[in-house]
C-alpha cells in the first residue's frame, strides 16, 4: 500500500506519483506488526492483503497457539455498513461451527477503531492454486466437493447463504498426520436469513465469474444461488477453465443469457454423466437446479459409483472378438474335455492289473493339456476385451473430438470478431486518455502558476478543484484503457488456446481415423494393430491346445474300448 503525503490518498500497485498533486508516494508502514490486538493476539506478519481487509499471522500468547487475524481496512472500519457486514461474517461462521467451515473464535475492535476477527490458522493451498495447474479427475473432484457440500448444507440449514463461493474460498488444509481437510472460507458476503438487509434492492455482490443469474440482476438469492456458483467451480475443476469469460458486463450477460459448453466439449474424456450434473447446477432458473447441497452431493457420489461400476463391468465381461473371422470354440470346451478325462480315468482305474501304463501317462498328458487350454482361453478373453475396449474408446473419443472441433471453430470465429471490436475500442480509449492527460497537464500548469502568483486566492482554489476533476477524468480514462487492454490480452490468450486445442484435437482425430480405418479393414495400424495381433496369437494358441487335447482324448478312449 502506498500513500500520498500531501493529500493522504492511498494506492495499490506500482503507482509512483499521486495523479492529483504529483507528490511522490511513500510506502505505508504496517503499524499492526508487532502489536498486541485485543490484549491477546500478538501480530507477527501480514500474510494476505485485499481491497477490503488484510490477514495477519498472530500468536495467541496465553494459549501459545498460532491464529489468523483478519482486520478490516481503516476506511471501511469507519463505515457502519461495512463494519456490520464484517462482524456478520464472524457471527455466521461461528454459528455454523462445522469441521468443513473455517472456525472463527473471536472478534472485536481495537482501541483506535479497527475491526478484526480471529480465525484458525490454516496451512495448505486454496482450490484456486489447484485448478491453476489444470483440471482434476472426477475422484479428486468428489474428494474436495463432498466436504464443501457438507459445510454448505450446514450453513443453509441455519439460514446462512455464502454468496461468494469460488476456488479462492475453498481451502485444502494440510494436516499434521499427512492427510487433507477441506474448509469453506470467507463468509464476508454471507446473508443470514431473518437479519436486517445490508444491501438495497438491485445491488450486486459477489465475484463476476461465479455470479448466479439472480445475483447478477440483484434479485432475491437462495441456497440454489450458492449451488450455481458451486457449479462454476465444478466446471472449472473438470475442464481447467471457466464456463464464461470476459469483462464484468460481458460475464453478467453470459450468466443471464448464454448456455455454457458441456465440459466434455472442452475436455473430451469427461463422461456424459458429469456433463449432466454440471449443467444442472448451471441452469438459469433456480428451481431447475439441485434443491440442496445434500442432493447434489448424493447425485455426485452416485455418478462416481455408476462410472466405477461400468469400468469394472467392462473389465470382467467376456465379449465376442473384434479381431476378425477366426475360428472360435465354445466357452465350455475345456469343461467337456475335462469330463471325458474323468470318465476315461475311471475306466482305466477299473481295469486293475490289466491297466496299460502308457494310457496312464497319456491321461496325465491330457490333464496338463486341458489346464494349458484353460490358461490360453483366459489369455484370449483378456486380449479380446482389451481390443474391443480400445476400439470402442476410440470411436467414442472420435465422436467427442469432432463435436469439440466444431464448437472450437465457432469459438475461434467469435474470438476473432471480439478482438476486432476490442481493438477499435482500445484505439478510442487511447485517444480519450491522451486528451484527458493533456487537459490535466494544462490544469496542473495553471494551478502551479496561481499557487506561485496568488497562493491564497479564489482562482487558486478553483484551479485546484479543476485540476482534481481533470486528474479524476484522466485516471478514469486510463483505467478504462487498461481494462480494455487486459480484456484484449485475455482474448488473445483465449484465441491462442482455442487454436492450440484445435490443432491438438485435429491431430488426434487424424490418428484415430487411421486406426479406425485399418481396424475396419482387418489391418494392423498403430495401437489397434498391437491389440489385434495379441488376439490372433491367443486364438491360434487356443486352436493348438484344443486340437492336441481332442486328439489325445480320442486316442485314449479308443484304446480303453479295445481293452474292455
Amino acid at each position: 500500500m502506498r500513500v500520498c503525503p500531501q493529500c493522504s490518498s492511498q494506492f495499490l500497485g506500482a503507482v509512483e506519483r499521486c495523479p492529483i498533486d504529483g507528490t511522490t508516494l511513500v510506502e505505508q508502514v504496517d503499524g499492526l506488526i508487532g502489536r498486541v490486538i485485543g490484549g491477546r493476539y500478538r501480530v507477527q506478519a501480514r500474510v494476505a492483503e485485499g481491497g477490503m481487509a488484510s490477514i495477519y499471522k498472530a500468536r495467541q500468547e496465553q494459549l501459545e497457539r498460532t491464529v489468523a487475524v483478519k482486520v478490516l481496512s481503516r476506511m471501511l472500519s469507519e463505515d457502519p455498513i461495512h463494519k456490520e457486514r464484517f462482524l456478520r461474517e464472524a457471527r455466521a461462521a461461528n454459528r455454523i461451527h462445522h469441521e468443513n467451515v473455517i472456525d472463527v473464535t473471536d472478534f472485536g475492535e481495537t482501541e483506535d477503531g479497527l475491526v478484526y476477527l480471529v480465525m484458525e490458522y490454516l496451512e495448505g493451498e486454496s482450490l484456486a492454486e489447484v485448478v491453476t495447474r489444470g483440471p482434476v479427475t472426477l475422484s479428486r473432484a468428489v474428494e474436495i466437493l463432498h466436504p464443501v457440500c457438507l459445510g454448505l448444507q450446514r450453513a443453509h440449514e441455519l439460514g446462512i447463504l455464502h454468496r461468494d463461493i469460488k476456488p479462492e474460498n475453498i481451502f485444502l488444509v494440510r494436516r499434521q498426520d499427512g492427510g487433507e481437510g477441506v474448509k469453506l472460507l470467507d463468509f464476508g458476503l454471507a446473508q443470514i436469513l431473518g437479519d436486517k438487509r445490508l444491501t438495497t434492492a438491485g445491488q450486486v455482490f459477489g465475484t463476476p465469474e461465479y455470479l448466479s443469474p439472480e445475483q447478477a440482476t440483484g434479485a432475491e438469492v437462495t441456497a440454489r444461488s450458492d449451488l450455481y456458483a458451486l457449479g462454476v467451480v465444478f466446471y472449472e475443476m473438470m475442464t481447467g477453465r471457466l464456463p464464461f469469460t470476459g469483462s464484468t458486463a460481458r460475464l453478467i450477460y453470459q450468466h443471464l443469457h448464454e448456455l455454457p459448453k458441456p465440459p466434455s466439449q472442452v475436455r473430451p474424456d469427461v463422461p456424459a454423466e458429469v456433463d449432466e450434473l454440471v449443467l444442472r447446477l448451471l441452469r438459469k432458473e433456480p428451481e431447475e437446479r439441485f434443491a440442496s447441497a445434500r442432493e447434489f452431493d448424493e447425485a455426485l457420489a452416485a455418478c462416481e459409483r455408476r462410472l466405477a461400476s461400468k469400468r469394472q463391468a467392462g473389465q470382467a465381461s467376456t465379449i465376442r472378438t473384434a479381431a476378425g473371422d477366426v475360428l472360435r470354440f465354445p466357452a465350455d470346451t475345456a469343461d467337456k474335455l475335462a469330463c471325458r478325462l474323468a470318465e476315461a480315468r475311471a475306466r482305466w482305474e477299473k481295469a486293475g492289473p490289466r491297466r496299460d501304463a502308457r494310457i496312464g501317462r497319456d491321461l496325465e498328458r491330457l490333464e496338463a493339456s486341458i489346464e494349458a487350454l484353460r490358461r490360453v482361453q483366459g489369455d484370449l478373453e483378456r486380449a479380446d476385451r482389451e481390443l474391443r475396449e480400445f476400439l470402442e474408446h476410440g470411436r467414442g473419443t472420435l465422436d467427442r473430438l469432432r463435436r469439440a472441433v466444431g464448437e472450437l471453430a465457432q469459438d475461434e470465429a467469435r474470438a476473432r470478431r471480439e478482438i476486432e471490436g476490442l481493438r477499435t475500442a482500445l484505439a478510442r480509449a487511447h485517444a480519450e486518455s491522451q486528451e484527458a492527460e493533456g487537459e490535466f497537464a494544462q490544469a496542473r500548469a495553471q494551478l502551479a502558476r496561481l499557487q506561485r502568483d496568488d497562493p491564497g486566492g479564489v482562482g487558486t482554489a478553483i484551479a485546484f478543484e479543476t485540476a482534481g476533476k481533470a486528474a479524476r477524468r484522466w485516471r478514469e480514462a486510463v483505467a478504462e484503457r487498461e481494462s480494455i487492454e487486459r480484456d484484449l490480452a485475455a482474448k488473445n490468450v483465449e484465441l491462442e488456446e482455442v487454436r492450440f486445442q484445435l490443432g491438438q484435437f485435429r491431430g488426434r482425430i487424424a490418428a484415430l481415423e487411421v486406426d479406425a480405418t485399418k481396424a475396419g479393414e482387418g489391418g494392423a495400424a498403430g495401437d489397434a494393430g498391437f491389440y489385434r495381433r495379441r488376439v490372433q496369437d491367443a486364438q491360434r494358441m487356443v486352436a493348438i491346445q484344443v486340437d492336441e487335447a481332442a486328439k489325445l482324448v480320442d486316442s485314449i478312449e479308443r484304446r480303453l474300448a479295445g481293452v474292455s
